[in-house]
């Protein structure tokens, strides 16, 4: 992101919700949830941005909601990065483990860093995420 980031450090602007995904299983609003990736992230999309016409996931969706005053797909999309970037830091800056130093561990601290590993290895790929272009047109 070449640009100064929309967001303040520290702030998480969304709580992930604590209801189950299924409740909205087919339609959101009267529209077909979309199963292709997020333009965004990368993630499997169930939503679609209806404001340029876009899939995305549910986190993203969330943020980009109210958020009209981002017109353009880059925008919204260098939006959405900064927010998980701010939102996921801890992760991200958390120590890395080598092999060798998680075969010394046992029990539930190593299933812990093994989980935090791959966590860590997702969000790095949803924020390096190269997704199509797409048509920089707001409505």
């Amino acid at each position: 992101m070449g640009s100064e980031c929309p967001v303040p450090l520290g702030l998480t602007a969304f709580k992930p919700a604590t209801r189950s995904p299924s409740r909205l299983a087919g339609f959101f609003w009267g529209r077909p949830i979309v199963t292709d990736a997020c333009r965004y992230c990368g993630s499997l999309a169930q939503y679609g941005d209806s404001r340029i016409d876009v899939p995305c996931c549910r986190e993203c969706y969330s943020l980009l909601l109210d958020r009209a005053w981002l017109g353009t797909f880059a925008e919204r999309r260098d939006f959405v990065r900064c927010v998980l970037a701010n939102r996921y830091a801890r992760i991200l800056h958390a120590p890395r483990w080598t092999a060798a130093e998680i075969d010394e561990l046992e029990g539930n601290l190593k299933k812990q860093v093994i989980e935090l590993q791959q966590l860590r290895d997702v969000i790095e790929n949803r924020l390096d995420w190269q997704g199509e272009s797409v048509q920089d047109e707001a409505r």
